[in-house]
């Protein structure tokens, strides 16, 4: 199944990529992590059960070679998490894009799929998608709270704008 988000950036193309490399890249395990965490009630609420969204704890990341573009970089994140029944892996391309001189555009297209098989029109695919579409919304909006604040600790502001 395709999945696609984006967010902007309050700082250039340059200083996000230097800050991706030096500071986020070593983060981003734990930002996924946080990702799956706020919406956990939600998931519950929606009928799945907390063995079925919940991975324990750890979750692999990986980071491929990013690819050049005209005033983008295109790089390849994946992430298998390992435990829940409805937390699919994801294959995605996050392609960081200078929109003019002051601000960058985070965009994330790729793929995602359940270890399970689940039957495609079923209600836990639809809870499958939904989970996904959120973590990765969340996920998104922690990269960019971090990347604004170069690379530091999100401001007030945007912590309360990612949990809103």
């Amino acid at each position: 199944m395709f999945i696609h988000d984006f967010i902007r950036v309050d700082r250039p193309l340059d200083q996000v990529v230097a800050t991706f490399g030096e500071t986020v890249r070593p983060q981003l395990a734990e930002i996924l992590k946080q990702a799956y965490r706020p919406d956990r009630a939600t998931w519950i609420e929606a009928g799945a059960r907390g063995p079925d969204i919940t991975p324990p704890g750890w979750v692999a990341v990986e980071v491929g070679v990013a690819r050049l573009r005209e005033n983008a970089v295109v790089i390849p994140i994946e992430w298998n998490p390992t435990g829940g029944r409805l937390v699919a892996s994801v294959d995605a391309d996050l392609q960081l894009s200078g929109c003019g001189p002051h601000f960058t555009d985070l965009d994330m297209l790729g793929r995602y799929r359940l270890a399970d098989p689940v039957p495609r029109l079923s209600g836990d695919a639809d809870i499958a998608r939904r989970i996904t579409v959120t973590v990765l919304r969340r996920f998104l909006q922690s990269l960019s709270g971090i990347l604004d604040a170069g690379g530091g600790t999100p401001s007030a502001g945007t912590v309360t704008a990612m949990s809103a």
